[in-house]
């Protein structure tokens, strides 16, 4: 039982991560005007 414990930690903390990592690469490309800012989550200051 513990193994489905620890794989749902694993894939949870993951999908966070990469939640994550996804929205520092979207403003990154934002702020160097990469990618159109029309999003209203991606507004550079």
């Amino acid at each position: 039982m513990s193994a489905m414990f620890w794989y749902l930690i694993f894939y949870g903390g993951f999908a966070v991560l990469a939640v994550f990592v996804g929205f520092a690469i979207r403003n990154a490309l934002c702020t160097f005007d990469v990618i159109s800012c029309k999003d209203r989550n991606c507004q550079p200051q």
